[in-house]
């Protein structure tokens, strides 16, 4: 687990628009192995896609054009294709797990 861990946060720790940015990570032992635990500190991101779709069509009825909607999934396509350019596959892909902190 330790290697995946250490291959992901490579991944995540290049510059990429479409990637949370990790900035450390860290392993911490507990005298209970069971209980001990991975550490990641990432850039903070204040809303994901899920909440911001919610916002626009609850809150402010508001409905995305084309254009936003092409802008949304072609960022997302490219935080896959990092992850894909590295070898990786996200494996959990969903409106909950797009995070940003421009709001798309």
């Amino acid at each position: 687990m330790r290697s995946e861990i250490d291959s992901v946060a490579a991944v995540c720790m290049t510059d990429c628009p479409y990637v949370v940015k990790v900035h450390n990570y860290w392993y911490e032992f507990e005298i209970d192995p069971k209980f001990d635990k991975y550490c990641i500190l990432m850039e903070y991101c204040d809303t994901n896609l899920s909440t911001y779709i919610r916002k626009r069509y609850v809150e402010e009825e508001s409905h995305f054009t084309e254009k936003e909607i092409w802008k949304i999934i072609c960022h997302v396509m490219e935080g896959v294709k990092k992850c894909h350019d590295s070898h990786y596959t996200h494996r959990d892909l969903k409106p909950q797990n797009s995070m940003s902190s421009d709001h798309f």
